[in-house]
């Protein structure tokens, strides 16, 4: 029995406009450098985080380049150069909040020596955190103080949960070298 089918399926057109191809092309041409710049202010963990971020939101607002003011690849280097800084600004704002809200919640007893002592140790967590490197510092603070889970810490910071696991794993290791030699220097 032959059946001819009645109806032909829709096939959807995609159009892809002069400014998607544009974009989508200066970026491809420059994505190297732009990581690059962006790597400069934020770090190699988050550099390629921004610059999607400039590519998406460049991409999705054409409106905003004005090409007489420059090239486009111009534009995309000052918005990675911009965002960069945003970026970098709530990285230390969010690093300076989980340390407070860590710090804060030590309560020494109302007993003197308890309270001296209490700070004295928090001083030294406080020394042994700061020797640390800022990805290290990053994933310790927010997993140990700010009670989060390597996924959770993953998904925060924008790094792989492998990567969470190892640099919580190496700044525990140097933190115990620096409290042990931080007590062996104390009286």
């Amino acid at each position: 029995m032959n059946v001819t089918p009645t109806t032909t399926a829709a096939v959807p057109v995609v159009t892809i406009s002069d400014w998607d191809m544009t974009v989508t092309r200066t970026y491809e041409a420059s994505r190297h450098g732009l990581i690059a710049a962006a790597s400069r202010i934020v770090g190699c963990d988050h550099a390629a985080d921004v610059v999607q971020e400039v590519f998406i939101r460049v991409w999705s607002h054409p409106d905003s380049f004005d090409p007489t003011r420059g090239t486009l690849t111009g534009y995309l280097y000052l918005v990675t150069r911009g965002m960069s800084i945003d970026r970098l600004r709530s990285i230390a704002s969010q690093a300076d909040r989980d340390s407070q809200d860590t710090f804060r919640t030590v309560v020494p007893d109302d007993e003197p020596v308890s309270a001296m002592i209490a700070h004295q140790q928090l001083e030294r967590v406080r020394q042994a955190l700061a020797v640390l490197c800022e990805g290290q510092r990053d994933v310790i603070l927010a997993a140990y103080f700010g009670h989060l889970t390597y996924r959770q810490v993953a998904v925060r910071l924008g790094i792989p949960e492998g990567t969470v696991k190892s640099r919580i794993r190496l700044g525990l290791l140097r933190m115990r070298a620096e409290l042990a030699r931080a007590e062996a220097i104390a009286p």
